[in-house]
């Protein structure tokens, strides 16, 4: 596998992870690491110890890591690679999102700048469509795997008139409207990575903008932008908010 930016694949994950849960604790703690990885806390150590040296992040080295601003600057082109390759297989390919997101973790190591721009380029020509040959795309018949345990699917057919006009589902909220979390549909694991991203009952967030095709959708929750899955927003409802600070 080839290195990217004097980075061995291992480390490539370590940024990886350490970004992403900096987005939801501002820092990213040894014990974390260790769970997400499923490794020990000395490997995690030894690892953290190594991206320190190449001056990618900060290390307690019985605490936390946090980015440097190098580090920052190649964990997003990790991350944005991830999400690119990601996007092409659940929302063209509709492979389910497990999948996707399991194919993306090794082949964002493996594939060619080259080949990650024309993705781009091939999404940009789709959302760039008139609007019926883009949905003729769009509808291209889903994968038929099993949906993860506890999650909550979205159904076109399926409308949402339980609640009163007043409430929705955060995939139906505008770019740059304001909504409270009222309720999260789905159990078990499902909710749980939901929660662990920040959203929860009683959260306020404002919906920033939305991807060229509508999927992924970006949010603002406090401090922290997250992106979340049209299929994930469906299960989470929320009331819109007037007038308020998310």
């Amino acid at each position: 596998m080839e290195e990217h930016a004097g980075l061995s694949v291992i480390l490539q994950d370590y940024l990886e992870a350490i970004y992403n849960l900096s987005k939801i604790n501002k820092v990213a703690r040894v014990k974390d690491l260790a769970d997400k990885m499923n490794i020990t806390k000395s490997s995690v150590s030894h690892n953290l110890k190594a991206l320190e040296e190449k001056g990618y992040i900060n290390h307690d080295r019985y605490s936390f890591a946090t980015l440097t601003q190098k580090g920052f600057v190649e964990a997003e082109k990790i991350v944005q690679r991830h999400r690119i390759i990601s996007n092409f297989f659940y929302q063209i390919l509709k492979l389910d999102q497990r999948t996707a997101e399991h194919i993306s973790c090794v082949l964002e190591h493996v594939v060619e700048n080259k080949v990650v721009e024309r993705i781009i380029e091939f999404l940009e020509y789709v959302s760039n469509l008139p609007p019926e040959v883009r949905e003729y795309i769009l509808k291209f018949k889903r994968d038929s795997q099993e949906s993860e345990q506890g999650e909550c699917r979205y159904d076109e057919q399926e409308k949402f008139n339980t609640y009163t006009k007043m409430y929705t589902t955060l995939m139906d909220v505008k770019p740059n409207t304001k909504a409270e979390i009222i309720r999260i549909k789905g159990k078990g694991e499902f909710q749980k990575r939901l929660a662990d991203l920040g959203l929860i009952k009683g959260r306020k967030l404002k919906v920033e903008r939305l991807a060229p095709l509508g999927d992924p959708i970006y949010i603002i929750a406090g401090t922290t932008r997250l992106s979340i899955r049209r299929d994930d927003a469906y299960c989470v409802e929320v009331k819109i908010l007037e007038g308020e600070d998310s």
